[in-house]
C-alpha cells in the first residue's frame, strides 16, 4: 500500500492523468509449463472410468495461478517497452522521450499514471487484445482505498471498508469516540505481565505534505534502555527510508538533498552522529548501525524534536484529546465529507479586489 501511496503523492506533485483498468478472468490466461491433471467435473460423461483431465491452460484454484498470470502480464509488459521496478516488482515504468509512464498491478486491477494519454491508449489497447479489459477511466476505487479528486489535490480514505467492518461486527450504530484510547484511564499494576521486555516503536514518512508510510510494533529483540530501543527504531525506519528512495527514482522523482529523521532521545542522535567504540553499546547487532553509516554518507541527516511534538506518538501512546487532534491534522487527516463553514477570513488582497 505504500507504492500505492507514493504513486498518489507524486501523481499530484507533477499533475499526471491517473487512470484504473479491470482485467477479466485473469487466472485463465497464464501459460502452463508443467503437467497438471483434473478429475472429470460433474456432468460429464466419461467413456473410461477413472479417466482425468490434462490442463493446457491456467485454471482458477491452481495453486500457481496467481504466479503463471504475473509472468504472462510481465513478459507482455516487457516486450512493450517496460521496465521492472527493482524496488516493487508490481511497479513498471515506460519512458519515451518527455514522457512518461507508471503502471502499477495487483491482480486484476491495474493503475495507469503518467504524463502522455497517448501511451494510456497505446497500452490499453494491447492488453485489450491480449486479455479483455475493462477501462474504468478515472481511478476512483483500489483496493479498498477511495481516491477523491479535487482541485487542489487528491483525498484517500476507507470509509466504505469502514462501514462494512461495522456492520459486521455489529457496531454500525454505535457512538464514536474522541480517541482511540482514554488517557485518564488508570490500569492495575498486577492486571497484565509483572514486566513488558519489549518496547513498542513507530515512525511516519512524510512526502511534501503527503503521509506515504507508517508503522507502529512491539521490537523482536529486548533493548537494555530506551536509547537502545530508540537506536534500533531509527535502525529501521532508515531501512524504509532506503525503500522509498529506490522507489522513488524509479518513479522518475529522484530526491538530491539529504533526509531528515526526527528523533526525540537525544541518547539515540548521539549513538547514531559518534562513531565511537561504547561499553554500553558494543553488544548492539552489525545491522542497527545502517543509520550510523548513512549519517556518515551524507545521505540521512538527523534531527531532535521535543516529545511534545513527535507525531509518531499517536500511533503507540494514549494522548488527550486536543494533542491527539492537534496530531492527526499534522498527518493530514481530515474529514472530506464535513460540511464547509459558509464564510471564510478574507486578506488584505481579496478585499480590494
Amino acid at each position: 500500500m505504500s507504492t500505492v501511496r507514493i504513486l498518489l503523492a507524486i501523481t499530484y506533485i507533477k499533475n499526471w492523468h491517473l487512470h484504473q483498468l479491470d482485467v477479466n478472468n485473469v487466472f485463465l490466461h497464464g501459460e502452463l509449463k508443467e503437467n497438471v491433471y483434473m478429475s472429470v467435473p460433474e456432468g460429464v460423461n466419461s467413456p473410461k472410468p477413472n479417466q482425468v483431465c490434462k490442463l493446457l491452460k491456467s485454471l482458477y484454484g491452481l495453486k500457481q495461478a496467481s504466479r503463471k498470470w504475473y509472468e504472462r502480464l510481465t513478459s507482455l509488459l516487457l516486450q512493450q517497452g517496460y521496465t521492472q521496478s527493482t524496488a516493487d516488482y508490481s511497479l513498471f515504468t515506460y519512458h519515451n522521450d518527455n514522457d512518461f509512464t507508471a503502471l502499477l498491478i495487483y491482480v486484476d486491477d491495474i493503475i495507469l499514471a503518467g504524463t502522455s494519454l497517448t501511451e494510456f491508449q497505446r497500452i490499453k489497447t494491447i492488453l485489450d487484445d491480449n486479455f479483455k479489459i475493462k477501462d474504468l477511466g478515472v481511478l476512483k476505487y483500489f483496493l479498498g482505498l477511495e481516491v477523491a479528486h479535487f482541485k487542489h489535490g487528491i483525498s484517500v480514505s476507507q470509509r466504505k471498508y469502514c462501514l462494512d467492518l461495522l456492520k459486521d461486527s455489529g457496531l454500525l450504530g454505535s457512538k464514536p469516540i474522541a480517541t482511540p484510547l482514554d488517557p485518564s484511564i488508570k490500569l492495575h499494576q498486577d492486571a497484565g505481565k509483572l514486566f513488558e521486555d519489549k518496547i513498542y516503536f513507530s515512525y511516519c514518512f512524510f512526502l511534501g505534505n503527503s503521509l506515504i508510510s507508517w508503522k507502529a510494533k512491539k521490537q523482536i529483540t529486548v533493548s537494555r534502555s530506551s536509547s537502545e530501543a530508540e537506536y534500533r527504531a531509527l535502525s529501521i525506519a532508515t531501512c524504509e527510508l532506503i525503500w522509498i528512495l529506490f522507489l522513488l527514482k524509479d518513479l522518475n522523482a529522484p530526491c538530491i538533498r539529504p533526509h531528515v529523521l526526527y528523533c526525540d532521545n537525544q541518547s539515540a542522535l548521539h549513538i547514531a552522529s559518534n562513531h565511537v567504540f561504547h561499553e554500553r553499546t558494543k553488544h548492539l547487532e552489525i545491522d542497527c548501525h545502517l543509520v550510523r553509516e548513512k549519517v556518515q554518507q551524507g545521505l540521512l541527516r538527523l534531527l531532535p524534536i521535543s516529545t511534545q511534538e513527535q507525531l509518531a506518538d499517536c500511533l503507540t501512546k494514549a494522548l488527550p484529546v486536543t494533542k491527539f487532534n492537534a496530531f492527526i491534522s499534522k498527518l493530514g487527516l481530515l474529514d472530506i465529507y464535513q460540511a464547509q463553514a459558509c464564510g471564510k477570513l478574507l486578506r488584505k488582497e481579496e478585499l480590494k479586489e
